[in-house]
């Protein structure tokens, strides 16, 4: 009960304050104002609520033992061993250096969709019935990162070369994988998609599923190349294990074939978002959220394969949202709307997994 109280209301919460974002785009001449009490509010509700959050996952677990247990500090990358030594080596309680890093993470996300407002009312529906909320708060350093490089797409959109380079080079501060982003300023720079038929996507998502659905073996065609690679990209805390972990098949529950019918869904009304939406903006996050999406479904069986894509998660959020306001706006009476409730009823579902799955324990002060 206490978990229904609380997701719904600080989704809500946040939704009105979002609401309020949205329509004060249409009656100031400041478009790209970003710092209002409204928006502020959003985000800091965010942090402070998810940053009193206790056992998220077991990455969470290990990162707040770290902090309050200074003998335990493990070695991080250089800008999450910073914020957290500095608040540790001050006695600042865990839940700010939590909410510290859950605010980095929700203001980089409006941040890039400041010239977007009318859709942050979606961006908040698709982050918590979506499920991305509570994988920010786990796998927090790398979702930081991932938060990051959306700001750095807009250098791309923009041709800031270095503004590209130096964005990512913070986000490597937060987690070394993420060097792997360095190259898409280049793919970018000339062309803003690379999944233009939609029929290719349908077949793409086809084969991934089966191979998610039905544990196809990929793993015999990689060699022990994978155990160097996953130490320079920063998962060599993976590797020990990881011959188990290849083993291993993760369950694929009803979560996943919620996610495939919805990238279905998704693919389905991509040509008309792109000609409703028609910018650099949305073709260079489509294609981003496409590549992550084939990529991590394709690798869901092994953690140490699928990490690398998490980066493109918050494209797939962005999306969501773009495909929600799209079926909104374009409702009435047709086959839009019918859309629009079904697409609500998968996010419900995975809502009310959360709810079930991940149930809110308040940390102790």
């Amino acid at each position: 009960v206490l978990s229904v109280f609380i997701y719904t209301f600080i989704m809500c919460f946040m939704f009105c304050c979002a609401s309020i974002a949205s329509y004060r785009e249409h009656v100031t001449i400041h478009k790209n104002l970003f710092f209002r009490w409204e928006i502020i509010l959003m985000l800091l509700s965010f942090a402070v609520l998810f940053g009193m959050r206790y056992d998220v996952g077991q990455d969470h677990l290990a990162y707040l033992d770290g902090y309050i247990n200074p003998f335990l500090h493990k070695e991080y990358e250089p800008l999450f061993a910073l914020i957290r030594d500095t608040l540790s080596n001050a006695g600042v309680h865990p839940i700010v250096f939590f909410a510290v890093c859950a605010f980095i993470q929700v203001f980089c996300l409006f941040y890039f969709m400041k010239d977007c407002k009318f859709l942050y009312p979606a961006l908040i529906v698709s982050l918590f019935m979506g499920q991305f909320f509570i994988h920010w708060m786990n796998g927090i350093r790398q979702d930081i990162a991932g938060c990051i490089f959306l700001c750095a797409i807009t250098c791309v959109i923009d041709k800031r070369i270095v503004g590209f380079f130096t964005l990512v080079l913070i986000s490597v501060g937060f987690h070394y994988s993420a060097v792997i982003l360095f190259p898409f300023y280049f793919l970018y720079l000339k062309k803003d998609h690379y999944f233009n038929s939609v029929n290719v996507q349908y077949l793409l998502l086809f084969v991934v599923a089966y191979v998610a659905i039905y544990n196809v073996d990929l793993l015999t065609y990689i060699n022990d190349d994978i155990f160097y690679l996953a130490t320079l990209s920063g998962y060599e805390m993976y590797t020990e294990d990881v011959l188990e972990r290849f083993a291993d098949i993760t369950k694929i529950g009803v979560s996943m074939y919620v996610f495939i019918l919805l990238d279905l869904i998704i693919v389905s009304y991509y040509k008309k978002m792109k000609c409703y939406y028609c910018g650099r903006k949305f073709n260079i996050v489509y294609d981003l959220y496409f590549f992550g999406t084939v990529l991590q479904t394709l690798f869901i069986n092994n953690l140490v394969l699928a990490r690398p894509f998490r980066y493109f998660r918050g494209c797939k959020l962005i999306i969501i949202a773009y495909l929600l306001f799209f079926l909104y706006k374009k409702g009435g009476l047709t086959v839009n709307a019918v859309v629009f409730f079904i697409v609500m009823i998968l996010l419900l579902i995975l809502f009310i997994a959360t709810i079930k799955n991940e149930p809110f324990y308040f940390m102790s002060i």
